[in-house]
């Protein structure tokens, strides 16, 4: 029994590609955000958004208790993130 196979150019699989993507961010920073989501503990993740500029992780926090939770975690988070996710290249952390 042979195969069909369909020829599908390389733009309409990047445009479902993004489509299945939330609000078509890009795969690096939907990749950010499970990474994040990884180091931070549990309970802090759904206070804090993050984005990657220039080799500063930027962390955006809803809730000054949780900004001062992270803070004091700063080092020890970016010791993490370095280690486990190398490719990253993260330098510093900047907490907003």
């Amino acid at each position: 029994m042979k195969r069909a196979f369909e020829i599908i150019d390389f733009q309409t699989v990047f445009k479902d590609f993004l489509k299945q993507n939330e609000n078509g961010l890009s795969y690096e920073k939907a990749s950010l955000q499970d990474i994040w989501k990884e180091v931070v503990p549990e309970k802090l993740a759904p206070y804090t958004k993050v984005s990657l500029q220039a080799q500063t992780l930027k962390i955006q926090v809803s809730s000054p208790a949780v900004r001062q939770e992270l803070a004091m975690q700063k080092s020890k988070l970016l010791k993490e993130l370095q280690d486990r996710f190398e490719f990253l290249k993260i330098e510093k952390i900047w907490i907003g």
